[in-house]
C-alpha cells in the first residue's frame, strides 16, 4: 500500500512550525514536506495557518492559492487548510478567534474543512490526518 503523502505549503514566517509537524507526520508514516511558493497540484496541498500567518504574506508568498481557489468547481478537492497548534500552549479557539478564522473565511469556501494538527498529540493528529485524507483526499 502507497503511503500518504501532504505537501504543507506556507509563508516564511511559518516555516519552522510546519517542519515541526512534516516532522511528526513522517514519525507516523505519512510522507510529509514543507514547501514555500512550489507546488504540485497534483498532490494534497495543506496551506498551513498558524499563530504567526499573516494573510497578505501567505498569498503574496504562494500566489497560486487566489488562482487555485478560481477553480473551485474542482470534483477531487486537492487544497486542505491545515492549522497548527500547540494545545500546550495555546486553545485552538483562541487560536481562530485571533487570526486563523479569519483567514479561513477569507480563502476558503465552506468546501474545504480545516484540520487541525496539534503538536502536542501528534499521533492523535495524524491519525485524524490519515482518516480526512482516505475520506475526503484520496480516492
Amino acid at each position: 500500500m502507497e503511503k500518504p503523502e501532504i505537501l504543507l505549503s506556507c509563508s516564511y514566517s511559518d516555516i519552522e512550525t510546519a517542519k515541526v509537524a512534516a516532522n511528526s507526520l513522517q514519525n507516523e508514516g505519512i510522507l510529509a514536506s514543507v514547501t514555500t511558493c512550489a507546488i504540485n497540484l497534483q498532490k494534497v496541498i495543506g496551506v498551513v495557518l498558524t499563530e504567526k500567518t499573516e494573510e497578505e504574506r501567505l498569498i503574496k508568498e504562494n500566489p497560486w492559492i487566489q488562482k487555485e481557489f478560481a477553480h473551485s468547481d474542482e470534483t477531487r478537492l486537492r487544497v486542505l487548510p491545515f492549522i497548527i497548534y500547540n494545545s500546550k500552549k495555546e486553545s485552538l479557539d483562541a487560536l481562530w478567534e485571533k487570526n486563523v478564522g479569519t483567514i479561513y473565511e477569507h480563502l476558503f469556501s465552506d468546501e474545504f474543512k480545516p484540520l487541525a494538527y496539534d503538536l502536542a498529540k501528534p499521533n492523535e493528529s495524524a491519525k485524524e490526518l490519515l482518516r480526512v485524507l482516505q475520506l475526503y483526499y484520496v480516492k
